[in-house]
């Protein structure tokens, strides 16, 4: 299985490229890159929350987040690929100490290999059982919040240069982190489907957090909103008034607010559905073409983002991911019941 996920990382990687040489200067691989980094680290991410506070009730789907770890690696890769041509980036005409192509690229290749080794560290640690586990759980988290605080304000922000969003960061790391909890929710629901026993009490656990991350989630969104008001920043309002203001800008905006927030909170509330493989499966998948619209919105029209691309861009990283998720799902699925780590 190695071998063949190594082959699968590989055609993705290409399939990667040859979209970025049919479509340079596009927005749309960016959001491929940004949606599948944020599954791969914010799934194990949850691992190290877990571990960190001692929450055994992740334990029977523990195995499969663990088994992500080896895609840490292509988002470095990856990102070389997009940074080919970063002209969609006005500040290339006028770059300065911090905005220049050649630190820009060194800087996050950087710390997406950085982010890959912790991750595999702490994997390898927590796999082992080893006493350290926790400092690397530490420094691994530490490592994903820069890694995706620094997407939001290296990679987005300034497409729109020279406007600024502390906020921006926050958002970006929890939705992530929101992402990588929907993972580990639609493993339980497909595993809950095969042995509902075994498997009820972690589905309900993901289950309410998918509920519970839509509420954080959504009161983070309206926080930038709220902070632009009470501070009275007007010189944030532009960035969110351009974006309404285009063609399909609304209407993103509107599906951001249902997919990732409204549908999974309202549909998750009654405490039957919260231990119901399908109604998790639907929110969760929700959450993630919410999460693909959210980062279309600020995107788009400081950089085109075709529809085409975008989704070329999403099936070329999704091959090796979906591979190993599947693969993952399955030998879970085949562990006998009496196993250990197999109880919630």
């Amino acid at each position: 299985m190695k071998a063949l996920s190594l082959i699968l990382a590989a055609v993705g990687l290409g399939a990667f490229a040859a979209v970025d040489l049919i479509r340079p200067s596009d927005g749309s691989l960016l959001v491929a890159l940004l949606f599948w980094a944020a599954v791969v680290h914010g799934g194990i991410a949850l691992v190290a929350v877990a571990e960190l506070a001692e929450g055994n009730w992740l334990a029977p789907v523990r195995p499969f987040l663990l088994k992500l770890w080896p895609l840490l690696y292509i988002f470095p890769v990856a990102f070389l690929i997009f940074a080919r041509d970063l002209s969609l980036y006005g500040w290339l005409e006028h770059p300065n100490a911090w905005l220049r192509s050649d630190f820009f690229i060194v800087r996050n290749v950087a710390l997406l290999l950085l982010t890959a080794v912790a991750g595999h560290a702490f994997v390898a640690a927590s796999s082992g059982g080893k006493k350290f586990r926790g400092k690397l759980a530490v420094i691994y988290l530490l490592m994903f919040v820069t890694a995706h605080s620094m997407a939001a304000w290296d990679w987005v922000m300034p497409l729109e240069f020279p406007w600024i969003s502390t906020m921006l960061g926050p958002l970006f790391f929890v939705g992530s982190l929101y992402l990588g909890i929907t993972v580990a929710a639609i493993a339980s629901a497909v595993l809950h489907l095969q042995n509902p026993t075994r498997y009820a009490a972690v589905l309900k656990d993901t289950g309410t957090l998918v509920f519970g991350f839509a509420l954080l989630w959504g009161g983070l969104f309206y926080g930038q909103y709220l902070t632009i008001w009470y501070a009275n920043i007007p010189e944030e309002v532009a960035f969110f008034h351009k974006r309404l203001s285009t063609g399909f800008g609304e209407s993103l905006f509107v599906m951001v607010v249902l997919a990732h927030f409204a549908i999974p909170f309202v549909g998750l509330i009654p405490s039957k559905a919260r231990t119901t493989s399908l109604p998790i499966i639907v929110a969760s998948l929700l959450v993630m073409v919410g999460y693909i619209s959210e980062k279309i919105f600020y995107i788009e029209p400081a950089a085109n983002v075709d529809p085409l691309t975008t989704v070329l861009g999403v099936v070329a990283l999704g091959c090796p991911v979906l591979f190993v998720a599947f693969a993952g799902v399955k030998e879970l699925a085949a562990v006998p019941s009496t196993s250990p780590g197999s109880h919630h």
